[in-house]
């Protein structure tokens, strides 16, 4: 373990890129200091503290369940938890990371108290029209970017796209040049199965079923593909407030027995499930997706190191990448496009393995220890006086 210590704050629903970040820390230096919230809008509004030494949990207590408390004081309560929290440590940290505007705040506001030493805003997205519905959020959302890209030392993105909206926007560049922090990947725990132990004709889906993740658009073309394919299989895994126009849909165009719904499933159970899979899907309506744009799906990372070539939109900034290296197809939000790409890949075998063995090459750069190695290097590198 090196001698460093690091402060992680986030706000987060499920399992996700912090985790991965503290997971990446505890391996490697002795302190972290992990602190989350419930977001202010979901039904559990709490905050947590987590204290880490050398990769193991040594404190850990959260705070009372604010359900029924407005979510303007919720706010306040998780910058006020957060900063607070840090302060009773008593120590001075070496680097503060927080994963959004409002998260980075409490690590600049202690570097001006000498309590922090370099501070990091990671930007997981850039929603340049309406983050929210409610006018006073957008308008909190934009200044807290605002002020965290103006006094943070370092500003990662994980899109290229973000740097140049933000830019144009608000006319405000960071202190140093940005760095791209992508979603990535644990390479080691993927299996690319052979071509012989897959489903041949299976397609996959996994994510939160919304009207702009676009899976409508893969059961209007299931008909289209059944003509050539006979045993066509589309595995769906996940929920979300769409599910029910989405089951309507099905029997509507009487293709019960060709779609799976199988709702959420552990880490392990996903990562089964795709590997046997052909190849996956991510077909977002970019009239209805004002998010994705200037994000990095990580649904897309997880396809491509299971072996997986995707379909997919130009919604993603990588979307044409993935094409040019032959390991995904961009197709127009268009059902009979959508079925002739599927079609194409599943009916011919050496086309199939060639995108597959692609695709699981093409991951090896998004393993996370290469990404954070490079932008933590960057950071403990840097005098942080400039």
């Amino acid at each position: 373990m090196v001698a460093k210590s690091f402060l992680v704050v986030t706000h987060k629903f499920t399992a996700s890129t912090q985790d991965d970040l503290v997971e990446y820390l505890d391996k490697r230096y002795d302190r972290v200091l992990f602190i989350w919230h419930d977001f202010a809008d979901s039904p559990n509004r709490r905050s947590f503290y987590e204290e880490h030494q050398n990769g193991a949990i040594v404190k850990r207590w959260n705070s009372r369940n604010y359900r029924d408390t407005p979510e303007l004081i919720v706010m306040l309560k998780d910058f006020m938890f957060a900063m607070f929290s840090i302060l009773r440590t008593g120590e001075r940290w070496d680097i503060s990371i927080g994963l959004s505007g409002f998260d980075a705040l409490p690590g600049i506001i202690l570097k001006k108290l000498r309590r922090v030493d370099k501070t990091v805003f990671w930007a997981g997205d850039f929603v340049p029209n309406l983050r929210f519905s409610a006018s006073w959020k957008n308008m909190i959302y934009f200044q807290e970017n605002r002020f965290a890209l103006k006094n943070c030392d370092f500003a990662w993105n994980i899109s290229p796209r973000i740097e140049k909206l933000r830019e144009k926007m608000y006319g405000i560049k960071s202190k140093r040049p940005q760095r791209i922090v992508p979603i990535g990947i644990w390479t080691s725990r993927r299996v690319k199965l052979p071509i012989e132990k897959i489903h041949r004709h299976r397609v996959l889906f996994v994510g939160h079923l919304l009207e702009k993740q676009g899976v409508q658009l893969v059961l209007k073309a299931i008909p289209e593909i059944r003509k050539a394919i006979i045993d066509f299989e589309f595995l769906v895994i996940g929920k979300g407030n769409y599910e029910p126009a989405l089951r309507c849909l099905v029997k509507e165009l009487g293709i019960e027995n060709y779609v799976l719904f199988v709702g959420y499933k552990s880490d392990e159970e996903m990562e089964e499930l795709s590997s046997h899979c052909a190849c996956a899907v991510a077909p977002y309506d970019m009239k209805t997706d004002t998010w994705t744009r200037y994000a990095d799906p990580g649904k897309i990372k997880n396809y491509l190191a299971s072996g997986l070539p995707v379909i997919l939109t130009n919604v993603p900034y990588n979307a044409y990448e993935i094409q040019r290296r032959r390991c995904g197809i961009v197709i127009r939000y268009d059902a009979d496009e959508l079925a002739k790409a599927i079609v194409t890949l599943l009916t011919n075998e050496p086309l199939l393995e060639e995108y597959r063995s692609n695709a699981f090459e093409y991951s090896k750069q998004f393993d996370w220890n290469h990404i954070f190695d490079g932008a933590i290097a960057e950071v403990l590198a840097a005098d942080s006086n400039k």
